[in-house]
């Protein structure tokens, strides 16, 4: 075989076709169930904080809103920046496109290419979405949450 001969290499080939996914599903599923254990330790987190501080009614509420919101953020930030860099000046479609590529949601609804939620909207679904706000975390905060808050405010 000669390694200056040019092979013969069909067009046709080398295009990918649309079903193909260049995500790795195991590695979905690693990276689905870590920031779903993340979600519920801050759940966790947040109902013990809010228990022991001692909030009442719609203050506790908010408190997890803020709580889940953060967690969402440090996860965006620090995912979202490579590393040694810095994430400081990157623009919102630099973060979007980042963003898309640990989210697998995002990219749905979306494939012929064009971007039509590219920009703050993309990026506030996607911290809606790792926010992880779901009927587990939630039965989870308030466990934590009613359980500090009557051992140390209730029974005194």
């Amino acid at each position: 075989m000669d390694p200056a001969a040019q092979p013969n290499i069909n067009p046709a080939a080398l295009r990918i076709p649309p079903t193909f996914s260049p995500l790795h599903p195991p590695s979905v599923q690693h990276n689905t169930r870590i920031l779903s254990s993340l979600s519920t330790l801050t759940s966790a987190f947040a109902g013990a904080l809010a228990g022991i501080l001692g909030l009442v009614n719609w203050q506790g509420f908010a408190f997890y809103l803020f709580a889940s919101i953060c967690n969402a953020l440090a996860v965006v930030v620090f995912k979202t920046s490579r590393v040694g860099g810095t994430s400081v000046g990157k623009s919102s479609a630099t973060v979007t496109r980042r963003l898309k590529r640990c989210l697998p949601g995002l990219n749905q609804g979306n494939m012929s290419g064009g971007s039509r939620e590219d920009g703050l909207g993309t990026l506030v679904k996607g911290i809606w979405q790792l926010a992880g706000i779901g009927q587990e975390n939630v039965m989870t905060f308030l466990l934590f949450w009613i359980g500090l808050y009557a051992i140390i405010h209730v029974y005194d």
